[in-house]
């Protein structure tokens, strides 16, 4: 016995719960209990699921593209779920959630940030399941920018290679993203390390 994931459902969660073990017991009784708690049976025809909390995380890192067992155990994240296709991703700007900060040096290192603002609104959206280049442009306000997550690319992308140029503008150099885009904004900072080990709950992002 088999159904379909939208007309299955236990139909008595707690009864369910307690008579697991029947579900494969002798004929009459199973039968019985597959046919009030297919879901807890398992005779559900699954939607795309993963298999793990940390999918999400994994992706953010880049693994559903590096690593087999990732897009195995993750495949609705990963987008590897059946007659799907793989290098759908969705539009971001492929910036992870933490950013991808360097260590810096006790002393403190010298770094550029190149901020972006967005409208709230409009990217705290639920992704679409793919994107196309040019809604990749108007979330990221960036022509060139593709959706790809940046820790499939080089690093320092797209700083690694001469810009040319952005809309009608010009540029020279990366002092230039100020005058060419108005949500833009280049600072200087310094990065300190420490070095200190903390819980995730003492952290403050």
């Amino acid at each position: 016995m088999v159904i379909m994931p939208k007309n299955c459902y236990d139909k008595n969660k707690n009864w369910c719960h307690t008579r697991k073990v029947m579900c494969r017991a002798a004929k009459n009784d199973g039968d019985y209990v597959q046919q009030n708690c297919p879901r807890m049976c398992g005779l559900c025809i699954q939607d795309c699921w993963d298999e793990d909390d940390q999918c999400k995380q994994w992706k953010r890192e880049g693994y559903c593209k590096t690593r087999d067992r990732v897009k195995k155990i993750c495949p609705k994240t990963c987008f590897n779920c059946e007659g799907e296709d793989e290098d759908k991703i969705p539009c971001t700007c492929g910036l992870p959630q933490h950013l991808l900060i360097p260590q810096g040096r006790p002393e403190g290192m010298p770094f550029q940030f190149l901020v972006f603002a967005t409208k709230h609104d409009e990217t705290n959206k639920p992704p679409p399941s793919s994107c196309t280049d040019s809604e990749c442009s108007d979330l990221c306000a960036i022509d060139h920018m593709e959706c790809l997550g940046y820790s499939d690319e080089p690093m320092g992308f797209p700083f690694d290679r001469p810009l040319t140029r952005i809309g009608n503008i010009r540029m020279n150099n990366i002092n230039d993203f100020d005058s060419a885009l108005p949500n833009a904004k280049l600072l200087d900072v310094k990065i300190y390390h420490q070095d200190i080990v903390k819980n995730k709950s003492e952290c403050i992002f």
